[in-house]
């Protein structure tokens, strides 16, 4: 039917002061037209009539029909809103019944995390207590080890010390190779013309040769109340510690003599480098004095006639037993020389030790952190297949008073589960229920690891 003309003939009974029910602008559009299909049926049916009855009686006749569809009509629709009305309330319940359940399902869930990083931080903090307790036993053992093996390694290195001290003295002899010896050769005559050049004046002065005759080294130069061992050397580079220890062992050798010259010509000599030349007390009475770039200084006879007097002085002095200021000067450097000496070798002893506890300690770490991450990820896996389990095969049920045992639940998670379970065992399988479930459902048993009864809850159909 047009809409047009349905709105033209409700407005014709407005404009004749006809009063409509109250309930027509709560019709929805179906229940409109099922009134106005009634109401033209009614019209038909009354036009049918005319013919046979008079205008009074179809009028009444009419109003009457009109009446009672016009009731049925009201019920109808009064029906229809009650059940609408219904309908809505039913759906509302069941919302309301569903964030209640999913709210359930929540705070399960955040219980459930919560005493499962609980779980975790207590076996974390067991574990990480447990390791270091272990650890620490292993670096006290390997350092016992270390301090023995230690006590041997320097007893091993004394016994080569003293033989290469003995390897050395027999290749200063047997075995110089030609170029050196030639080198030398060339070192030793520069020194010698500049030597004699130098001391030429001075009352007593002789230049022996004794190059050719091991442990004396390259010169002895004898003076009226001095005579002092000289060694020249003439390298490309610095002169190393070899070289040094030689002529100490040369001067200590020679018992009649109390000082010692070594001589580099055109280079440094190592450690005592900072100026022309420089001294070394070896003992209390024995003394040598390195001489560096003698070639290359502007003053070369300058510089050996300086280190010969300081050499006379200090001869006179040791002569006349006045120790003095040299005597205190000789002696602080004997006692820090020696001291320098240990507490090198203690700092490099501390240096090994530690460098090896750093290790230790590093691999310690790697171990545990190895450790926490395969219990960590083992503990996750276990956890989601138990629950993916327990949401399948349970559900609440608050006012039940059946009681499920722990061995049942975990035989029946073995059957449904299959394969998905892996290597998760009886006892990993009980914590992580409990884990799940709160406190007022489980029921544990009187011995730790014993079997535990859930109540509360009941399998699903």
């Amino acid at each position: 039917m047009d809409s047009g003309i349905e709105v033209k003939r409700v407005s014709l009974y407005v404009n004749k002061n006809t009063v409509l029910p109250e309930i027509l602008p709560d019709l929805t559009p179906e229940e409109t037209e099922l009134m106005i299909s009634i109401g033209c049926a009614s019209l038909v049916q009354s036009k049918k009539g005319l013919a046979t009855i008079s205008n009074r009686e179809m009028i009444q006749s009419m109003v009457k029909e009109y009446e009672a569809q016009l009731q049925s009509v009201e019920k109808e629709l009064f029906f229809q809103k009650e059940l609408n009305q219904l309908l809505k309330e039913e759906q509302e319940q069941q919302i309301h019944k569903r964030l209640a359940e999913s709210k359930d399902m929540y705070d399960v869930m955040l219980e459930s995390y919560r005493k499962e990083r609980e779980l975790l931080r207590d076996k974390m903090a067991d574990k990480e207590m447990s390791v270091k307790t272990e650890a620490m036993q292993i670096v006290k053992r390997e350092l016992d080890g270390m301090s023995k093996i230690l006590a041997e390694k320097e007893k091993q290195n004394q016994t080569y010390r003293e033989l290469f001290e003995k390897s050395i003295q027999k290749v200063d002899v047997l075995t110089q190779k030609r170029d050196v010896a030639s080198i030398g050769k060339i070192g030793e005559g520069k020194f010698k013309e500049l030597a004699t050049i130098t001391f030429r004046d001075f009352e007593g002065f002789q230049l022996k040769e004794v190059c050719s005759i091991g442990g004396l080294g390259d010169f002895h130069m004898q003076f009226k109340d001095l005579t002092i061992l000289v060694d020249s050397k003439m390298y490309t580079n610095k002169v190393n510690s070899t070289s040094r220890e030689k002529i100490k062992r040369d001067l200590i050798n020679n018992e009649h003599i109390q000082f010692a010259w070594l001589v580099s010509m055109d280079t440094y000599i190592d450690r005592y480098d900072k100026a022309p030349f420089m001294f070394e007390w070896v003992n209390s009475k024995k003394c040598i004095c390195y001489i560096n770039c003698l070639q290359k200084q502007e003053e070369p006879v300058e510089i050996l006639r300086s280190v010969w007097y300081c050499c006379s002085a200090m001869q006179r002095l040791m002569t006349n037993e006045d120790k003095g200021e040299l005597g205190i000067l000789k002696e602080r450097e004997m006692k820090m020389r020696d001291i320098l000496s240990k507490l090198s070798k203690s700092n490099r002893e501390r240096d090994t030790i530690l460098s090896q506890l750093r290790a230790n300690f590093d691999k310690s770490d790697e171990y545990i952190r190895e450790m926490l991450n395969d219990e960590t990820n083992t503990l996750s896996n276990y956890y989601s297949v138990v629950m993916e389990w327990w949401k399948n095969a349970m559900e609440e049920s608050p006012g039940s008073t059946e009681k499920i045992k722990s061995t049942a639940l975990w035989n029946q998670c073995k059957k449904d589960m299959g394969d998905k379970l892996g290597d998760l065992d009886c006892h990993s399988f009980k914590e992580v229920l409990c884990s799940l479930l709160s406190v007022k459902n489980v029921i544990k048993g009187k011995t730790k690891g014993a079997a535990f009864e859930i109540v509360g809850y009941i399998p699903k159909d």
